[in-house]
């Protein structure tokens, strides 16, 4: 994969300003160190950004989390776009989104069962899932609760680490959540239990 860098902008300044959202696209720096002219406008054209996540297998693909609670694809490096719906209809009439972070997860294919990407994203609602083929160009998902005795308590941020095969979620006020052998279960159709003790590092236990 090439060097790949995303920069958004977009928001209020200290004046009070107010600035469009866009986001730039690097696919090679300059030698030794980056520069502005590194970077290439997308055709982005959503809301603020709050976050956003590659493809961890296809650079070309990401998704973006914006500050209104729209998710947004590309799978051309950010010439088109096209948003990610059913979040809504999982979340339920009347319950706030508030999103605040997203996460992908790859899971390669096993015998029968065709690879996956696994969508999360986390907000005031916990953490909701959903599962994508490999190839799909579908934008409608059915979207579920993932973790669902995680704390009532918004969760801030997630993070998957390939090398560990572990997904951590940080909450507000509540401590950080960690899933180990995240990949043996965020494809199973499911509940996730927590156990309730932290271990001595002060990180709390999943499992299914």
């Amino acid at each position: 994969a090439p060097d790949v860098a995303y920069v958004a902008v977009g928001g209020q300044d200290p004046l009070g300003v107010a600035w469009p959202a866009r986001l730039w696209l690097r696919t090679a720096r300059s030698i030794p160190n980056a520069t502005l002219a590194d970077f290439q406008p997308t055709s982005y054209r959503g809301g603020i950004i709050q976050d956003i996540v590659l493809d961890p297998e296809n650079w070309r693909t990401a998704y973006v989390l914006d500050r209104s609670g729209k998710i947004l694809r590309t799978r051309d490096a950010g010439a088109t776009w096209a948003e990610i719906t059913g979040l809504d209809k999982a979340l339920g009439p009347g319950r706030p989104k508030d999103l605040r972070t997203i996460e992908a997860v790859r899971i390669p294919a096993a015998g029968t069962t065709p690879a996956q990407l696994i969508l999360l994203v986390g907000g005031s609602a916990g953490v909701s899932r959903a599962m994508i083929s490999e190839g799909s160009t579908a934008t409608a998902f059915t979207w579920s609760e993932f973790g669902a005795e995680l704390p009532n308590t918004p969760v801030s941020d997630l993070r998957y680490d390939p090398a560990s095969d572990t997904l951590l979620a940080a909450t507000l006020g509540r401590g950080a959540w960690l899933l180990s052998n995240a990949s043996q279960t965020l494809a199973v159709r499911g509940v996730l239990r927590i156990e309730p003790e932290a271990d001595e590092q002060g990180l709390y236990r999943a499992w299914v």
